[in-house]
């Protein structure tokens, strides 16, 4: 889309952070944006003067839930080391929900985007009112998820009408590997559920 306005794009897909900040140097952006939570900390190192990054993580709004768990600094500190050191099996078994120890994993990457000066994108309204209720000050837009119909191709007699095809980040809380050993289901994206088999 940007391509077709005119403009410049160049995808850094590099894993190792100064092999892509040297790539993102290198082209001279007027604009960077970040696609991936996880490098939300690559900010600080970008010198180009507009950045953005967009909120992926589906459980933003059990920060808001636990607000005051996690306004408390020491006892977010302590259930992140316990979430580290425990099994979830046996923290599951205390009481812990599902969502909140993956809110425990996510909270860095929160805390980096609160106090980053990227411009930021979220895919709901709900997950721009968890940053606003956090103090995050910089410019917040919506963007839903989602597939544009336009460069989709349907045909009513498809190429293999007995597979199906899931697309998107393979982790615990989508349960993909319950479905994995389906004969006629194919997944594409990256792995990042241990039970999935490889």
């Amino acid at each position: 889309m940007l391509k077709a306005a005119g403009h410049q794009v160049t995808i850094v897909n590099q894993r190792d952070r100064t092999l892509a900040l040297a790539e993102v140097a290198a082209s001279q952006p007027d604009l960077v944006h970040l696609h991936y939570d996880e490098y939300i900390a690559w900010a600080e190192f970008i010198t180009c003067a507009r950045i953005v990054a967009t909120s992926h993580y589906a459980y933003l709004e059990v920060f808001t839930q636990w607000k005051s768990l996690f306004q408390a600094p020491l006892l977010v500190s302590a259930l992140r080391l316990a979430r580290r050191l425990l099994p979830a099996r046996l923290l599951l078994a205390l009481g812990f929900s599902r969502p909140l120890l993956s809110a425990l994993s996510y909270e860095p990457y929160f805390r980096a985007f609160l106090r980053s000066r990227c411009g930021l994108i979220c895919l709901s309204p709900s997950i721009a009112e968890v940053y606003r209720q956090f103090g995050f000050q910089g410019d917040i837009r919506i963007c839903p998820n989602g597939a544009r119909d336009d460069l989709i191709r349907y045909s009513p007699t498809p190429s293999y009408p007995d597979l199906s095809l899931c697309v998107g980040k393979i982790e615990p809380r989508k349960r993909q590997a319950q479905l994995s050993s389906l004969p006629d289901l194919r997944f594409v994206g990256p792995i990042v559920d241990p039970r999935f088999p490889a």
